[in-house]
């Protein structure tokens, strides 16, 4: 499956009748960690530009995906980054425009760090379904 500027190239006949789609879009990759494990963390890493999708490169993913048929092969969202997904600004926007757009069941994977009390109320407000944190235990 491939997307393009105009529309979703997709139809049930490239999928099968009864499996459902799942999306992860990669939002940023900034982050406000240095995890000696992670690939952003290594010298030369392609994930070190800091780059992150800004908001209407994103309206446009979701409105591509939004025309796929019939609307209950769509069965997540997950909101992902190469880098801290709390980073990025419009986060709570980006989950508001996801749920109305599309409906499903919408995910954040975060390291936590950032992760307030009143960034968690703004996701909430906003209908994220879940929120996932990554870690790891130190190294000695």
């Amino acid at each position: 499956m491939r997307f393009n500027e105009s529309e979703a190239d997709f139809s049930v006949e490239d999928y099968y009748m009864n499996e459902k789609l799942g999306f992860q879009i990669d939002l940023t990759s900034r982050c406000n960690l240095k995890c000696p494990f992670c690939v952003y963390n290594k010298e030369k890493s392609i994930y070190r530009s800091g780059r992150q999708l800004d908001f209407d490169t994103v309206k446009n993913i979701l409105n591509q995906i939004s025309n796929l048929k019939p609307k209950w092969l769509i069965e997540h969202i997950w909101y992902v980054g190469t880098g801290e997904t709390l980073l990025h600004k419009n986060l709570p926007e980006i989950i508001m425009e996801t749920a109305k757009k599309i409906g499903s069941f919408i995910g954040v994977v975060t390291n936590g760090t950032l992760l307030t009390k009143k960034m968690s109320e703004k996701l909430i407000k906003a209908d994220v379904t879940e929120i996932d944190m990554s870690y790891v235990g130190s190294y000695s």
